[in-house]
């Protein structure tokens, strides 16, 4: 009796075989080629979504948070009757080093705070924070890109 029912094989290494398996590994080449090339957009993507997310959304929240919620909070607990313009050492050093802690790289992350709320106090307002945030992040973006990622752990 054959094998499989009945049905003969005729599986092994033949001469016929030949173009069969090089359509198959030219078809791999092709398909895995552009296979990568799909993986190679799809990372470039994922890195300007990235950059877009850390330069345009983040700036806003964490400058709305952290120096006017968060820096007038501490000064007094109803925080709406404390102008933005108003300097208090404690609140200013507790802040950035709140907004240092939350950051992958701490001790950057504490100067920048120091920095972002002494132009808030400054200028009372908070839009020159974030755009000085957003700057900030968008070049270190780039910088990391640039560095191939090695520059900082964040992606």
């Amino acid at each position: 009796m054959a094998p499989l029912g009945g049905v003969r094989s005729n599986v092994g290494v033949r001469r016929e075989n030949g173009p069969g398996c090089l359509v198959q590994l030219l078809w791999f080449a092709v398909v895995g080629w552009w296979l990568g090339q799909l993986w190679i957009a799809v990372a470039w993507a994922l890195i300007v979504i990235r950059i877009f997310g850390m330069t345009i959304v983040v700036p806003p929240l964490e400058e709305a948070f952290y120096r006017s919620l968060v820096y007038r909070y501490i000064i007094k607990y109803d925080f709406t009757k404390v102008a933005l313009n108003h300097f208090d050492g404690v609140a200013l050093v507790l802040v950035s080093l709140l907004f240092g802690a939350v950051h992958f790289q701490w001790l950057p992350g504490i100067l920048c705070g120091l920095a972002y709320q002494w132009l808030v106090i400054r200028k009372g307002r908070l839009g020159d924070a974030m755009t000085a945030h957003a700057i900030t992040n968008f070049l270190l973006g780039v910088y990391v890109v640039y560095k191939g990622g090695e520059a900082w752990k964040f992606f």
